[in-house]
């Protein structure tokens, strides 16, 4: 039986172990996510998981709640919430580095089916978050 990890989330997201997306993600996965970003596969979402690291290299997510429904023979849905934060330090999609020490919150929805993530909808406080840089940077 498939459940949602806490674990995954924090080999994915914290310790920045691609290991995770190859065990827990599909080949071709679908992703859906801020600012109309859309696109499938592991290497692409490894590309937009580095876009945010390079720009909070001490990036820190925590899951703070995780919901799912689903059977094995149909496959589960799961919604979590979560939140963190890191200091704006490197170059990148969030312009020059500001030092800022931001925080982040957001929502990711999975569909998986035989123990793998088939889809994934992410969405997080992105103008929120370019509000702090700002306010950060003058």
């Amino acid at each position: 039986m498939w459940t949602p990890s806490q674990e995954s989330f924090e080999r994915l997201w914290n310790r920045r172990d691609p290991q995770a997306l190859a065990e827990r993600y599909a080949p071709g996965f679908a992703f859906q996510g801020p600012t109309d970003r859309a696109f499938s596969g592991g290497e692409a979402y490894r590309g937009f998981l580095d876009s945010l690291t390079a720009a909070f290299p001490d990036l820190e997510l925590r899951m703070d709640e995780i919901y799912w429904m689903g059977n094995d023979r149909d496959g589960y849905l799961s919604a979590s919430r979560w939140s963190g934060g890191g200091r704006h330090l490197g170059e990148g999609i969030y312009g020059a580095p500001t030092g800022c020490e931001a925080q982040i919150w957001g929502i990711t929805q999975q569909r998986i089916v035989n123990g793998r993530i088939v889809n994934e909808w992410l969405l997080f406080n992105e103008l929120d978050l370019m509000m702090q840089l700002a306010a950060a940077g003058g």
